[in-house]
């Protein structure tokens, strides 16, 4: 029997001790399952790091990575996330060829560089600071270890920004690409005060490594937040100024995203840039578009638009919609699907072009 094994068998003896006492009065219902949970998110955590500390272990064991990248150390890396705080060990590398230094394990897991806390807890904490005070914020969010109400304003107003400065400090080199990649995208946020609003999330990185079997971004670095309005200068100026910084040799950026207004506004910040429709949402609105049709419908309207084929789109959804047997419903969806593709063709193809990862 393993230690995890064992830890939950530990997690179920304890549950029925204490459910024992339940008969007895001695602990309410409410404390039974308040303690059950508690240290089935203990034992959850270990399972998380041990997992992923053996998935660090085959990575290293890899004739592949035997060849290409040398062993430098291992280190521990602390994330702060709503669970909990986990804490696991990992391999630090060196490419034999470029001489990059780098955490494979981090890179898949997309961890944002200079931050002890994922993303998810980033996003707890700023639905918190909608109606609160920093330090409220803080204490509010579950199984934190962080409470420094700096770390929060810092949250907010992204780290992202820091980066700059480290780099006028000589801290960070400026890296050197010539092709950059911005991905941008949104979701509502469910306040305390029952309102919602919007988390943007913006992340700039330098493509997907397509040579592994589970496709990672490279050097991604994430700026999120609950911008309104006009506070979108704000979130596009700080993105600027960290690719200004870290990426001064720049020549061509792809900015992807749903086609949001706000999201291609961000395209007048940077130089050389053009907006890419991404994939997810031309599948999304090609599925709506096949409405009522046969099947493979969606593929072929999909591959006619990243084609740019725009008059065998126009026919098909004149055809499509001239169907007099088409239900009020199936009509408004196709339309909608019509509009949004055509209306962003020149967008769409980008991301056939040869940089365009």
């Amino acid at each position: 029997m393993n230690s995890l094994q064992q830890q939950f068998i530990n997690v179920l003896d304890k549950f029925y001790d204490e459910s024992a006492n339940l008969l007895q009065g001695k602990v309410t219902l409410d404390e039974l399952i308040d303690q059950f949970m508690q240290n089935l998110r203990t034992w959850g955590l270990e399972v998380i790091t041990q997992q992923l500390e053996q998935l660090d272990k085959d990575y290293k064991q890899l004739a592949i990575r035997k060849k290409r990248y040398a062993v430098k150390a291992l280190r521990t890396c602390i994330k702060q996330t709503v669970y909990g705080q986990i804490a696991f060990k990992r391999t630090y590398y060196q490419d034999k060829s470029s001489g990059k230094y780098f955490y494979w394990l981090d890179e898949q897991l997309r961890l944002a560089k200079y931050s002890r806390m994922t993303l998810g807890f980033k996003a707890a904490v700023l639905i918190n600071t909608g109606r609160h005070a920093y330090q409220e914020a803080i204490d509010m969010t579950k199984y934190n270890a962080i409470h420094s109400k700096a770390t929060v304003m810092n949250i907010v107003h992204h780290e992202g920004k820091l980066i700059p400065n480290l780099v006028a400090e000589g801290k960070i080199k400026p890296r050197t690409n010539k092709v950059l990649y911005i991905e941008a995208d949104e979701d509502h946020v469910a306040y305390q005060d029952s309102s919602n609003r919007f988390m943007k999330l913006v992340y700039v990185h330098e493509g997907y490594n397509t040579s592994a079997k589970r496709h990672f971004i490279k050097h991604a670095v994430y700026f999120t937040g609950n911008y309104l309005g006009s506070d979108n200068d704000l979130l596009w100026d700080e993105v600027w100024q960290y690719v200004k910084a870290m990426y001064p040799q720049v020549e061509k950026i792809y900015l992807a995203g749903d086609g949001a207004a706000w999201i291609k506004a961000g395209t007048a910040y940077f130089p050389h840039c053009k907006f890419v429709l991404d994939r997810f949402h031309l599948s999304k609105y090609c599925h709506l578009a096949s409405t009522k049709a046969k099947q493979g419908t969606a593929e072929k309207l999909y591959a006619w638009a990243l084609s740019g084929k725009q008059e065998k789109l126009k026919l098909y959804f004149s055809t499509k919609l001239s169907d007099p047997d088409l239900s009020k419903s199936a009509r408004k969806q196709i339309k909608k699907a019509q509009t949004y593709i055509l209306g962003n063709l020149e967008a769409i193809v980008r991301a056939s072009e040869q940089d365009y990862q």
